[in-house]
């Protein structure tokens, strides 16, 4: 999360030396639109990603489709079409699959993951 919420001040910031007129009140909804807007919807992709991955998908292949597909998903829904942080995006789309994932683990109404699904899931979220 630091590095993203890195990205997100260099990018106010580089507003302000290409020259663009940046009042504080500004400056705070662009870090609210880039910060908190990105984290949202990374919330909801991971979210909507593992209801997919818990109900419908059970093959491995399917499981590590679907889960390539949320993080590319939710860093050009968020970066391109909503003007957020797509990297904040994407690392809360990892983090809420990864807490949703656990919960399901302990509740027992998930088969538990094997070492290739882990593997895949990773990679594509960090």
């Amino acid at each position: 999360m630091n590095d993203g919420s890195a990205l997100v001040i260099f990018l106010l910031l580089q507003k302000i030396v290409e020259g663009e007129a940046v009042t504080v009140g500004g400056a705070i909804a662009q870090f609210c639109l880039l910060a908190v807007v990105g984290m949202l919807l990374g919330i909801a992709f991971g979210a909507v990603t593992s209801w997919l991955l818990d109900n419908i998908f059970r093959d491995a292949t399917l499981t590590t489709i679907v889960t390539l597909v949320s993080a590319y998903a939710s860093y050009y829904t968020a970066d391109r079409l909503v003007g957020a942080s797509g990297l904040l995006a994407v690392v809360c789309t990892g983090f809420t699959m990864s807490l949703i994932g656990e919960l399901v683990q302990l509740q027992g109404t998930a088969e538990p993951l094997t070492a290739l699904e882990v593997m895949h899931a990773s990679y594509c979220c960090w």
